[in-house]
């Protein structure tokens, strides 16, 4: 039990790894250009500015040379500076409200299986429509709204009593 490491790991990869790098997102997209989804959607419409991918970019930018990979937040900012977090934030709480109002009524250990990777995910790793097309997001909705139908309601609760 004298070994601290775990603990310290998960600590610091949880609460101060992303804060960090939001900052880093934040210094850098302050003083250079945002990319306007010159990297995703908009590729075929707008000259992405960088050489190298935005994670890429970050990690050279903070010296570690490695992917930083960071969440919605971050990934806004890049994108359209505070209106990029502006429209972020507002499609990632309606996709928490449409899971808080379609999982009423299911039980509490289903929703949280099937909400809290994708939910982690765009906190504290990847963009917003990466996460909903790619992590999952949207595949976690359909699942609650498929299991709040009858039929599915039954097999599940029948999962539950064995």
């Amino acid at each position: 039990m004298d070994n601290v490491w775990p603990v310290s790991l998960f600590v610091r990869r949880v609460l101060f790894v992303p804060a960090d790098l939001t900052y880093d997102y934040f210094m850098f997209f302050f003083e250079n250009p945002h990319v306007h989804w010159s990297n995703s959607v908009l590729s075929g419409f707008l000259p992405y500015p960088y050489d190298q991918g935005i994670a890429k970019l970050i990690g050279e930018f903070n010296g570690s040379g490695a992917a930083a990979n960071n969440g919605f937040i971050s990934s806004g900012f890049a994108h359209a500076g505070l209106m990029g977090v502006i429209f972020y934030s507002f499609v990632f709480a309606i996709f928490v409200i449409m899971l808080e109002k379609y999982s009423n009524g299911l039980p509490l250990w289903f929703s949280i299986s099937v909400t809290v990777v994708p939910l982690r995910s765009a906190i504290v790793s990847s963009d917003l429509f990466t996460v909903i097309l790619t992590h999952g997001l949207l595949v976690t909705l359909i699942i609650i709204l498929l299991f709040r139908n009858n039929r599915f309601r039954c097999t599940l609760s029948k999962f539950k009593e064995s």
